[in-house]
């Protein structure tokens, strides 16, 4: 007993001791603090609150400490600097969870008129242009198209190469170039981004979203029609960062909320965040998905009479390019939707296919991409009697998206078309013709996906149709495959390059060392504007580019096509083998090598779909361009010839396959890296 008293004295003492020490660090402290948080330099000021935030959150700090904050607080909710206004933002956060209520209301009248006198642009009338960033990237492209047009009749083609000559050999111009003052250009100079002139109206709204988290549920009271009617009013805002907070809003009053609250206001609530979750920019896209995953979760028997509203676009955002928003929505539709899924699909499909067709027809490429995924996952998965009376609208859609300028749109259309054809053939036999032209003609892109994905495409087409299909694919393949040996001997990667965008990678060489298409103009972000442009409008993100096809790249699209051949038509296919080897041995272009790494990927898959003893009849045509490749200085292609040699070895048999070899193919298959050792030394 007197041990176990010592020892509560002894803990007891320790307690307070402790509880002492942390007083008196905290007077000497938050005096300190309080200073820095009224220093001139942003930084401190930044710093400060932040501080201060992480003192009433861990140890809580005066009653005296935390008034005088709240007050400094007060006045710095419009701060000329936005990080210490967030900084402002959190600390009220962890001060309302520590506090109450009462620090919302000691704020309320600041953050309320702030957000009032902001919601619109300063001396915004009618003869300001202030225009959407897709209109002013509109504008820019224009005026930038017609200065190119100007430069072009003032000045030859030898004068331009001499004036980029001039000015990369001229440091001191190149220097004063830099360093010069920018004019204002009087065309454009009335004109805002979307996302300009709003001051503080972002951070007090995110303040506003801040306290509500810190107070929970004891904030539902204080939710009044008022407040209400503000956030909604504020997802329909022209500056994408208010929207974003606006449904981080919307989320955390999903929260707050109980069902029976949530029920009473689920029209305006649904109608919000099914808007928000087909939102052009991305962040706002997640915060609405955030949203969303709290309202199916709080408000399951509510948000199920809004399935037909709410399930489109949550389909869709699986696929969405941003891959934060994919995730997060995949992660969604398992938790809230689980096995129902297909049949939810089925159920709601005449709301989802419109639905998918308007998305099909977006600005934003991005979206176009995911709509063409979706609409290929319907071909696939869904109950095919619920998408057979949508079959001829969607495939109209894809026949659109197949000739977009976007290359990863088209790609997804060529999938997709691939797999309504297979799953739908009788309903999808008027298209044939035009889905044929366009399958051909991509089996020769540019873009090795989508020529790969064209050939699997086609593929399909064959075991849907059979006969008839090879038939029409056997005189494309033979006249596609020996393309190669008309290649000429300079090919280039980005050969005849021409690109009708404003900010396309093409055109950077010829533009970037000229000082009048770089003088007199409005500087802006052209990565911030990509998501909201036109079809082929450009941006950092912009794929709509042309330029001749390289014979070399029907012959690598053909080889793909010769894959896919090989699983329908095996005696056919034995008949082109020996044109395979012929261009294997074509190295006279610059790329050959890309080539041969194709053949080389794709050959087990054809030896396997031929069987063992037609394959062997073909083999021996192949072997000398193999082992060519097998030493050649590219590695990607030395890789892909080790590993189909391995993979031969594995199918025919090591020493079946070894027989075949010279000495010296023999002497280089033991002794390259990128032959597996397991086929290496054996007699």
């Amino acid at each position: 007993l007197n041990n176990n008293n010592n020892n509560n004295s002894s803990s007891s003492s320790s307690s307070s001791s402790s509880s002492s020490s942390r007083t008196e660090e905290e007077k000497e402290v938050t005096p300190a603090l309080m200073t820095v948080v009224s220093a001139g330099a942003w930084e401190m000021r930044h710093g400060g609150f932040l501080a201060a935030a992480a003192i009433v959150e861990h140890a809580g700090g005066s009653q005296a400490f935390r008034t005088e904050m709240l007050e400094l607080a007060k006045q710095s909710l419009e701060d000329d600097e936005v990080r210490v206004r967030r900084a402002v933002a959190e600390f009220l956060e962890k001060l309302v969870a520590r506090d109450g209520i009462s620090v919302y209301l000691a704020v309320k009248d600041i953050i309320f008129g702030s957000i009032t006198a902001n919601f619109a642009r300063e001396k915004q009338v009618d003869s300001e242009k202030t225009v959407p960033a897709a209109q002013l990237a509109k504008q820019q492209q224009r005026q930038q198209q017609q200065q190119d047009e100007s430069m072009k009749q003032k000045n030859s083609a030898a004068d331009v190469v001499e004036h980029e000559n001039d000015v990369l050999d001229a440091d001191e111009d190149t220097t004063s170039l830099f360093r010069s003052k920018p004019k204002k250009n009087p065309a454009l100079a009335d004109i805002k981004h979307d996302t300009e002139g709003w001051r503080t109206l972002e951070t007090s709204f995110h303040a506003l979203q801040r306290i509500m988290v810190g107070a929970g549920e004891a904030f539902s009271p204080h939710l009044t029609d008022e407040l209400l009617g503000l956030v909604y009013k504020s997802t329909s805002h022209l500056n994408r960062f208010v929207r974003e907070t606006a449904y981080l809003a919307i989320g955390t009053i999903c929260s707050i909320f109980d069902e029976a609250r949530l029920g009473e206001v689920s029209d305006q609530l649904t109608a919000m965040v099914s808007r928000g979750l087909s939102d052009n920019w991305s962040q706002v896209r997640f915060a609405a998905s955030v949203a969303a995953r709290k309202y199916l979760a709080n408000a399951p028997n509510v948000a199920v009479k809004y399935y037909d509203r709410m399930l489109p676009a949550m389909c869709l955002n699986r696929y969405y390019v941003a891959e934060g928003v994919r995730l997060y929505s995949i992660e969604t539709w398992r938790t809230a939707i689980g096995e129902r899924g297909k049949a939810l699909v089925a159920e709601y499909i005449d709301h989802i296919v419109p639905f998918y067709v308007k998305q099909a027809g977006a600005d934003n490429h991005a979206v176009r991409e995911a709509a063409c995924h979706c609409i290929a996952e319907l071909g696939l998965k869904v109950d095919k009697d619920a998408v057979r009376k949508h079959v001829s609208l969607l495939l109209d859609t894809l026949i659109l998206c197949f000739k977009d300028e976007s290359w990863p749109v088209r790609d997804a259309a060529c999938v997709a078309c691939g797999n309504f054809v297979s799953s739908f053939p009788e309903e999808s036999k008027p298209s044939l013709h035009e889905l044929y032209h366009l399958w051909f003609e991509h089996v020769s892109d540019n873009i090795p996906s989508v020529r790969e994905d064209s050939a699997i495409a086609l593929g399909k087409v064959m075991g849907a149709y059979g006969k008839d299909a090879i038939d029409t694919v056997l005189p494309e393949l033979e006249k596609l495959l020996p393309m190669a040996k008309k290649q000429p001997s300079e090919s280039k990667q980005y050969g005849a390059l021409t690109n009708t965008t404003t900010f396309g990678v093409a055109q950077m060489k010829k533009r970037a060392n000229d000082e009048k298409l770089h003088t007199d103009q409005t500087r802006f972000s052209c990565g911030s504007l990509a998501p909201k442009m036109k079809r082929a409008a450009g941006g950092c993100m912009d794929h709509g580019f042309v330029r001749p096809k390289e014979p070399w790249e029907s012959s690598d699209g053909a080889v793909y096509l010769l894959r896919e051949l090989s699983a329908h038509d095996p005696d056919a296919t034995a008949k082109l083998m020996p044109v395979l080897a012929e261009i294997a041995r074509v190295h006279t272009f610059a790329h050959y090598t890309k080539l041969l790494e194709t053949i080389w990927k794709q050959v087990p898959v054809i030896a396997k779909n031929m069987g063992k003893r037609p394959f062997k009849r073909v083999l021996m045509p192949l072997i000398e361009p193999l082992f060519f490749t097998l030493r050649c200085d590219n590695r990607l292609a030395m890789s892909a010839a080790g590993s189909c040699i391995g993979k031969l070895c594995a199918y025919l048999g090591t020493r079946i396959f070894r027989g075949r070899l010279e000495p010296d193919q023999l002497h280089q298959m033991d002794t390259s890296p990128f032959v597996e050792p397991q086929f290496k030394h054996v007699k």
